[in-house]
């Protein structure tokens, strides 16, 4: 960025102060990409990052009365810029936990126990359908609990041949309930 005289930015800020449109543009030019950056550190969105920036620059317009230097108009849009971005993300963490808080208000009743039997059956089903070396990765897991690594052991194969073996295992079985 090029130093401009202490003078010609004093009559930029003069020219703010009357409402002229050049004092505008010129604050403008000079800090709408540093702010737009520094609201974007705060948000990771560029859409929203520009809208807090040029929001800024609005408050600016009608606030710009109060400003006698470069300094604290700089130091106002950072100061702006940075606590509408908090506010921002504020409200967003507090839709999130809203939307949270009312799924948990909700409870899924428990199924009765003749349904959760009937669906056991058909899992265990499936289970004893699929190609016996998944089946088996697939019970020494997800049955008797064994890690991936003492099956691997068990089996004298190798880790990857597990995982490999046990996401097979896990794909027919939701290729299997896709229509439940």
């Amino acid at each position: 960025m090029k130093k401009i005289p202490e003078k010609d930015i004093d009559f930029y800020v003069g020219s703010l102060q009357r409402g002229e449109r050049q004092g505008f543009n010129y604050f403008f030019k000079e800090l709408h990409s540093p702010l737009t950056y520094f609201a974007f550190r705060f948000l990771n969105e560029g859409g929203a990052a520009g809208e807090v920036t040029d929001m800024a620059f609005i408050q600016l317009w009608y606030r710009r009365t109060i400003f006698h230097q470069y300094n604290d108009i700089k130091f106002w849009l950072y100061t702006y810029v940075r606590n509408d971005c908090i506010n921002r993300m504020s409200r967003a963490l507090n839709e999130r936990r809203d939307i949270r808080q009312q799924k948990n208000s909700y409870p899924v009743p428990p199924p009765n126990d003749s349904s959760l039997a009937e669906v056991m059956a058909e899992v265990y089903g499936t289970i004893a359908s699929l190609p016996a070396d998944h089946r088996i990765v697939f019970e020494m897991l997800f049955i008797q609990g064994k890690t991936i690594s003492a099956i691997a052991r068990e089996l004298n194969l190798t880790v990857d041949t597990i995982r490999v073996r046990q996401a097979r295992g896990i794909r027919s079985l939701q290729k299997k309930f896709e229509t439940i």
